[in-house]
């Protein structure tokens, strides 16, 4: 049972390694949409 904590403990880090990288592209494509309207508008 104990082998389980690790298993466990690894797919945290993993995870949240994955959304740390997913949420920079998120972040990066969002300002480029926000910069667009405001082009658009103006």
């Amino acid at each position: 049972m104990h082998w389980h904590a690790g298993f466990w403990a690894r797919r945290l880090e993993v995870l949240s390694r994955i959304i740390r990288v997913r949420m920079r592209r998120v972040n990066a494509k969002g300002n480029a949409f926000a910069r667009f309207p405001s082009r658009c508008e103006s």
